[in-house]
């Protein structure tokens, strides 16, 4: 079995027999270096075992020893390999007694390795916590690992906040983990705030995990407000869930908006938002209006958001448009908003864009908005076009919104592009359009052929459009592949 090993210092060893004679070669002079990259990369095998990862660590650990590194940076890429167990990360865990005193980042990905428990990960994280004292970067990743469950999470928060008091960055993807409740992620919380407040970074993914409830979310998001005062960087993902209240959002505002006052980057998937009303989002408006002062960018994601009317949306969007006055990336999605209409996106549309004339990067995403029109679509062009002439890279999709037309597509990538002739990169997207033609592409290929001399990314994405042709796509293709570097079309 071949294990691909990278290290931009050395050749790549692509086998075991590789990695033992680069180690053995006696006539190599290893030097100190003040910083290395490492990463061992398995997730192309996924019948690797326990012994196999043993040896792949053995051999890895013998290298970096000799190569004395004085700040390291390690990452373990065991993706999808689901014959790893307990036994084989507790050998892992093991491994970094090594290199405490010189680890700076560390990065553990075991998504789909479904044999590792509870056990395991107490394991891993208490060594981490006894071990890595020095470190600063922790990124573990333990998609689809259903056998974590809260006794995992509680582990993680105590081990890791207990022993690395100058962590800066703290990622953790817990994604499709069944079994974790509010108890975990009240643990996990308590840990982290109680512990860590030197973090600046924090990302915490409970993607499906449909146990947690709105006290869950409360709770988290009070102890990370009322104690990691340093945070500039807050990433919370609670997709899947169905129960999200108003309560949860003024929460989220008086908790976190309120009382993080270096924050600059804060990104939330707030998963199904049916219980929320015009209340919860002209409250959450308000909240982010608190970080005025420091917000740089702003990524929100709602879904499902059947009792949200236009007013609510009026309201969210006339907060955030004319008191984030720092605010340079902005984007937004709106998920299955039944209520959604072209008044609304109207009134959106001009409310941010005639108030951030600093906005550097904007995305805007409606899936499943079926009142849509073309007249909302022209008149979020109309505001973009007019207001926001700074702008270097935007995205704006319109996913199976099935009342645009040629027209609606037309007129807005004519405005975009005669008006914002600085573009470095824009996206659209008009996925499950059915009622989109060879017409609107070949109108958008020449727009951006004509005006956008300065564009370097372009994707345009036309899936699921039964009138979109292959040739129109390969002739639009091929004329813009001329003048921009880095070209996508999707049919």
């Amino acid at each position: 079995m071949q294990v691909k090993v990278l290290d931009p210092s050395f050749s790549q060893a692509n086998s075991f027999s590789d990695l033992r004679n680069q180690n053995n070669d006696k006539k190599r002079v290893f030097r100190p270096f003040l910083q290395k990259s490492f990463c061992i990369n398995a997730s192309k095998y996924p019948k690797i075992t326990d012994e196999d990862l043993r040896k792949v660590i053995t051999i890895g650990s013998k290298k970096l020893r000799a190569r004395n590194f004085k700040n390291l940076n390690l990452g373990l890429n065991f993706s999808g390999c689901n014959e790893i167990t307990d036994n084989g990360v507790r050998y892992l865990a093991y491994k970094f007694n090594f290199y405490r005193k010189n680890m700076r980042q560390l990065s553990l990905t075991f998504p789909q390795c479904s044999r590792i428990t509870d056990k395991g990960i107490n394991q891993l994280s208490l060594k981490i916590g006894h071990h890595l004292k020095t470190l600063q970067n922790l990124n573990m990743d333990f998609k689809h690992c259903i056998n974590i469950t809260n006794n995992g999470v509680k582990s993680i928060g105590t081990n890791l906040g207990r022993h690395i008091k100058n962590l800066n960055h703290l990622s953790l993807d817990l994604y499709r983990c069944w079994d974790i409740t509010d108890e975990g992620v009240k643990f996990l919380g308590t840990g982290i705030a109680k512990n860590l407040k030197c973090l600046q970074d924090l990302e915490l993914n409970f993607d499906r995990c449909r146990k947690i409830t709105d006290e869950g979310v409360k709770n988290l998001v009070s102890r990370i407000g009322r104690n990691i005062k340093d945070l500039k960087i807050l990433s919370l993902d609670f997709d899947g869930r169905r129960d999200i209240t108003n309560d949860a959002m003024k929460c989220l505002t008086q908790k976190v908006c309120s009382k993080l006052k270096k924050l600059h980057d804060l990104s939330i998937n707030f998963g199904e938002c049916k219980a929320i009303t015009d209340q919860g989002m002209k409250g959450l408006g308000s909240g982010l209006a608190l970080t005025s002062d420091t917000l740089e960018k702003l990524n929100l994601s709602f879904g499902g958001m059947s009792k949200v009317t236009n007013q609510g949306m009026i309201d969210f969007g006339a907060n955030i448009g004319t008191n984030l006055k720092n605010l340079q990336h902005l984007c937004l999605t709106f998920r299955q908003g039944a209520n959604l209409t072209d008044a609304c996106i109207q009134r959106l549309g001009q409310d941010i864009c005639l108030h951030m004339h600093h906005l550097k990067s904007l995305s805007l995403h409606f899936v499943v908005c079926d009142k849509i029109t073309d007249r909302g679509v022209k008149s979020l062009g109309y505001n973009i076009s007019k207001y926001l002439t700074n702008l270097s890279n935007i995205s704006l999709g319109f996913y199976g919104c099935s009342q645009i037309t040629d027209e609606g597509v037309q007129e807005l990538s004519v405005k975009v592009c005669a008006n914002l002739q600085h573009l470095q990169r824009l996206s659209l997207s008009f996925y499950g359009c059915s009622n989109v033609t060879d017409k609107a592409l070949k109108c958008v290929a020449c727009a951006v052929e004509y005006y956008l001399k300065e564009l370097t990314q372009l994707s345009l994405n036309f899936e699921m459009c039964p009138s979109i042709s292959e040739g129109a796509v390969e002739i639009s293709r091929k004329a813009l592949e001329f003048i921009i570097p880095s070209v996508r079309i999707y049919h």
